[in-house]
C-alpha cells in the first residue's frame, strides 16, 4: 500500500476470519460434493510439512531461477 505522506510503501495487514460449519443437511452436503468433484483433486491436498527436502529459503529460490 502506498504511505499516506507519499514516500515509499507500508505494510498491508489483513485479517482472515473462516467459519467451517461443524454439521451439513443432506442438501448442502451433496451440493459440496458436487463443487468439490469440478475442482482440481491439488486444491484438497494439503502440503506436507517437510515438503521442502530440508532445503532453506536461499537455497528453494535458486532451483526455481536455475
Amino acid at each position: 500500500m502506498p504511505d499516506v505522506s507519499g514516500r515509499g510503501h507500508g505494510d498491508l495487514l489483513v485479517t482472515l476470519k473462516v467459519s467451517t460449519p461443524r454439521k451439513l443437511s443432506k442438501e448442502q452436503k451433496k451440493l459440496l460434493e458436487q463443487l468439490a468433484a469440478t475442482l482440481p483433486k491439488e486444491a484438497f491436498e494439503p502440503t506436507p510439512v517437510g515438503d521442502h527436502d530440508d532445503k532453506g529459503l536461499l537455497d528453494r529460490v535458486k532451483d526455481i531461477f536455475g
